[in-house]
């Protein structure tokens, strides 16, 4: 993760550093080990548990946010169960991971919206009476109706799916999506195929062992807490916020 970032960031980074007047870095992790403050959008679970954070680093939980748009009005009508299924909004080429999808669960008594992002155009899939095709639908209103999300392991959906207690079917293509993979394993919130390993029949066993991960997976939306994540990163805010600026007014400075 430190060489495939630091090829694809540090160059530009370091040339905002120099117009700035500063030293460049050697690593992509010094970005984060000599801020002042790091605050995350995320938690334990997604995060791995760990003793030796340093204080600066603050785990302030999700804040999952979509784009305001209406609700589809399908997503309200009486049937199965819903599946999403998501290809990456930064095209990859993953649209092989929404052709397995449909032939695997076709069949099943599901419903299924497949959101194809910038492979729309370009992507044909098998007929199948229980699938509905979009470019593109806010997750925030299909994940309260999912019974599972079928990804490529972005930390986008990812996230949002943790953070709604949606189990996971995640197929990682590559970026960080491995490691976004694992961690989501090892959150116990779904289940992980490598592309070579993706076929109808195996997805359609994953799905199924998601299903059964719900409990799983709603336990993980609570340690979350998204909720609770708005105060906790304003309070990690105000850690960088100069120690007179946070005495009430009036209030004596002795």
């Amino acid at each position: 993760m430190e060489r495939a970032f630091g090829k694809a960031m540090m160059p530009g980074f370091n040339e905002l550093r120099r117009d700035a007047g500063l030293p460049e870095q050697r690593s992509v992790l010094e970005v984060y080990t000599e801020a002042t403050a790091v605050i995350t959008l995320t938690a334990e679970p997604l995060e791995y548990p760990r003793t030796d954070l340093p204080p600066h680093m603050h785990l302030v939980g999700t804040q999952p946010w979509d784009v305001p748009t209406a609700r589809p009005d399908y997503l309200d009508e009486p049937g199965d169960p819903w599946v999403l299924v998501t290809c990456s909004t930064e095209y990859q080429g993953d649209q092989d991971l929404a052709r397995v999808a449909v032939e695997a669960l076709r069949d099943e008594p599901v419903r299924v919206l497949v959101t194809l992002a910038d492979a729309f155009e370009d992507t044909t899939l098998p007929d199948a009476a229980n699938v509905r095709v979009e470019r593109f639908v806010p997750h925030g209103h299909v994940l309260p109706e999912a019974a599972v999300v079928v990804c490529h392991g972005g930390m986008g959906i990812v996230t949002k799916a943790a953070s709604a207690g949606v189990p996971m079917v995640v197929v990682p293509f590559g970026r960080d999506q491995p490691e976004v993979a694992r961690r989501v394993t090892e959150a116990g919130a779904g289940i992980s195929l490598k592309p070579k390993q993706l076929t109808a029949e195996r997805l359609r066993d994953a799905v199924r062992q998601a299903r059964a991960l719900a409990p799983a997976a709603r336990a993980v939306a609570e340690q979350l807490d998204p909720a609770g994540s708005p105060a906790r990163f304003a309070d990690a805010a105000e850690t960088l916020l100069p120690v007179e600026r946070l005495r009430p007014t009036g209030r004596p400075r002795g």
